[in-house]
């Protein structure tokens, strides 16, 4: 049994961060056209760091909530090869609660990357700095945080549809807190998954593909999360405590007369 868990912004949403649609949030401050889109982005440069350092400045108090604790304790307690975590989300806040290896399908806002030589490195300091240079190239025109822009690829989506093709029927689909506007639902279900019961959506607005799910939950991450999060442990501790007295009484048969 593997275990995968698709969030969206609902989820860092209840632990304050905006997300793209809230009235008067950060993304209605800024031209996405300008900040967030490649090329525009490198010629509108200063004002496309100060945005994502405004970004930074947001997320800095938001902490992990009981969504993404769930997640964590899962993963401890069945395994990161078990449990995968992709996130459309920049934020950092899966790793904050514990969680490991998560994909980021969008990128995150914890580092650099130079856009012409294709080199990643950790931001060390609070806030991005403009003038940061590609520590192979020297170059600072093409350094932009390592989040994916708006008209840039997205690497990790070969990761995702690779993910999509490996769950079978007994595999869990847990999307949590998005509505599917960027990620549509064709991306993650295939005919194994699609209106499983073991498919389940946890998003109080109602936007999503719900014919797709085998259960839809109509509440916040953090409500509804940690319960189908436990319901998932529990299942694992009983397929593996069936599965350990079929290998002893096994082991205890007498051999066959020949």
């Amino acid at each position: 049994m593997k275990i995968v868990i698709f969030s969206g912004a609902g989820v860092s949403k209840e632990s304050g961060i905006d997300t793209y649609r809230d009235e008067g949030g950060i993304w209605e401050r800024y031209d996405q056209n300008k900040v967030c889109t490649l090329p525009a982005a490198f010629d509108h440069r200063q004002e496309s760091f100060k945005f994502f350092n405004e970004c930074l400045a947001h997320f800095k108090d938001a902490k992990p909530n009981a969504a993404h604790l769930a997640a964590a304790a899962l993963q401890e307690k069945l395994g990161k090869d078990v449990v995968t975590i992709i996130t459309q989300n920049v934020d950092m806040l899966f790793e904050q609660a514990g969680c490991e290896e998560v994909v980021h399908l969008h990128g995150h806002l914890d580092g650099y990357l130079c856009h012409d030589c294709n080199v990643k490195w950790p931001r060390e300091e609070e806030e991005f700095d403009p003038e940061e240079k590609c520590p192979d190239c020297g170059d600072s025109a093409r350094v932009k945080c390592d989040a994916v822009m708006f008209g840039e690829n997205a690497p990790e989506y070969a990761r995702l549809y690779n993910i999509k093709e490996s769950l079978t029927k007994d595999d869990y689909l847990v999307c949590i807190g998005t509505s599917f506007q960027v990620v549509g639902a064709e991306m993650l279900f295939n005919h194994d998954t699609f209106q499983s019961p073991k498919s389940i959506n946890i998003n109080p607005d109602g936007l999503n593909p719900s014919m797709a799910f085998g259960i839809n939950l109509a509440v916040p991450a953090a409500e509804g999360f940690p319960g189908v999060a436990e319901q998932i442990a529990n299942e694992a501790e009983r397929n593996l405590t069936a599965s350990t007295q079929t290998r002893s009484r096994q082991a205890n048969r007498s051999p066959g007369m020949g």
